[in-house]
């Protein structure tokens, strides 16, 4: 046995107990026994590794050892929602999950095995958090929540990453990611706005389209200032705050790129963002808290918004022109 394998082992063993861990120390807390603890998803995990090894010598073999670990999950879900206490699909489910690591594992895909153990564990960990949302969320924000699926993962990859026209300014893949960018900035805004509250919710928004889109963030802000003229220092406070950033995204960027050009710009750039970030926190002492009160942010009902997305995707596309 080589290292390669027994790191492969190792991994899975890890991963695998990791959720197996979780899942003991939720049905400790809720006093109820369900399908799987440590030792069993430990070794699904192994099983998983397994199955990848045997791939080598037939491929049937490695059908049949999902298909029988499948007929042993569904088995175990019929025993277990005998009892009205631990009815659900959750464990058997994580199970497969857990299988599909070790599967991983075996085939050195260690980073993909660790982001999707991750992944799962903050799903079941976060269970209430996760119920609690579902019954408060409305039907303009799931709404809104399909639509913003839709136009960045459906919509965009099918666009052609080609220029045309004069020039070749016009890109249909990067003008329709400037309007994702902006539909982003609203649904990031509202989530923050409902997290944090009014004052915090639009910093934070700021703090995050600093290093993805500066320029997004000021236009969507805009839009956002007009339907609520009474306030507009945390716009500013955005603003002033996703431009302080960009001087460290570019930092970062250039560091990644160029090293020996970043020990040219690191002092400015580092004065540049520190000197924005004063400016941001004496701007949000000096906030009207009374105007953030009485405001209507916190009422906004839909964290959509195509037409201000698609209008500033099409003044992107002339100024490219």
């Amino acid at each position: 046995m080589d290292l390669g394998t027994l790191q492969q082992l190792a991994v899975a063993v890890a991963l695998s107990s990791l959720i197996g861990l979780e899942r003991e120390h939720t049905y400790h807390i809720g006093s109820y026994t369900n399908f799987g603890g440590i030792r069993t998803f430990a070794l699904i995990g192994l099983i998983g590794v397994v199955g990848v090894r045997l791939i080598d010598i037939s491929v049937f073999l490695f059908v049949a050892l999902s298909a029988g670990l499948f007929a042993l999950l569904v088995a175990a879900y019929v025993m277990t929602t005998r009892s009205p206490k631990s009815a659900g699909a959750t464990s058997e489910v994580a199970s497969f999950n857990v299988y599909l690591i070790g599967v991983l594992c075996g085939m050195g895909q260690f980073l993909l095995a660790t982001a999707v153990a991750v992944t799962v564990l903050m799903i079941l960990h976060f269970k209430d958090p996760l119920h609690k949302w579902a019954k408060k969320i409305n039907n303009e924000e799931l709404i809104s929540t399909i639509q913003f699926i839709l136009i960045t993962f459906v919509v965009l990859p099918l666009l052609p990453n080609e220029a045309y026209g004069p020039y070749g300014f016009f890109n249909p893949f990067h003008v329709w990611l400037m309007v994702v960018f902006v539909s982003g900035i609203f649904f990031a805004s509202y989530i923050a706005i409902k997290i944090f509250g009014e004052k915090k919710g639009i910093a934070v928004t700021g703090l995050l389209a600093g290093f993805i889109s500066t320029t997004a963030l000021a236009f969507g802000f805009a839009e956002e200032s007009k339907k609520n003229i009474k306030v507009i220092s945390p716009f500013v406070i955005g603003i002033v705050i996703a431009s302080s950033a960009t001087f460290f995204r570019v930092l970062i960027e250039v560091f990644i790129l160029n090293r020996e050009l970043a020990n040219y710009i690191i002092l400015p750039m580092v004065v540049m963002g520190f000197v924005g970030g004063v400016i941001s926190i004496w701007v949000y002492k000096r906030m009207d808290k009374t105007a953030v009160l009485h405001s209507n942010l916190s009422k906004v009902k839909s964290p959509f918004r195509l037409i201000p997305a698609l209008k500033f995707g099409l003044l992107f596309a002339g100024i490219l022109f």
